[in-house]
């Protein structure tokens, strides 16, 4: 990618649609709403793809309003947890309290978490906007995911 070229969006690769029940939505944009103007992030996790059942909330400890890194102590604590539940990474979160839910180019190149999905929240509109992505080093492409409504049997 040449300085004058931005991220290229590529199109989706069939990955089935992340399944995220309403309360832990509620719970992602309630953080998010929180921690503003910093970025907020955390893990989403799940005993299998692709259906979430655990948020785990992590600290930013750059507290900076544009980028994230997450506390080293929450990530540890939040990897054991998952291990310990027999779950697995489902997706990462982070927000954009300013700016859309896409990836920026510091997103692409401090993407230290591979082909995991990547959930970016975006507070600069009244409602916020989530959106799902898989990041590579110079290009993105988005993801379905889907709201799963707890009090029906299965989620669907």
């Amino acid at each position: 990618m040449s300085e004058l070229e931005g991220p290229r969006e590529e199109t989706y690769a069939g990955d089935p649609p992340l399944e995220i029940p309403a309360s832990i939505l509620a719970a992602m944009i309630e953080q998010c709403r929180t921690e503003a103007p910093r970025e907020a992030c955390g893990i989403l996790s799940g005993p299998a793809r692709p259906r979430v059942v655990t948020i785990h909330r992590l600290r930013n400890a750059m507290a900076s309003e544009t980028r994230y890194t997450a506390d080293s102590r929450d990530l540890i604590a939040a990897a054991i947890a998952i291990r310990e539940k027999r779950e697995e990474w489902l997706a990462i979160y982070h927000s954009h309290p300013t700016s859309a839910a896409i990836p920026s180019r510091i997103d692409l190149s401090q993407n230290g978490y591979g082909p995991l999905p990547q959930i970016i929240i975006s507070l600069a509109a009244a409602e916020p906007s989530v959106r799902a992505w898989r990041l590579a080093e110079s290009s993105y492409h988005e993801l379905p995911w889907r709201v799963i409504v707890e009090s029906e049997p299965d989620g669907r």
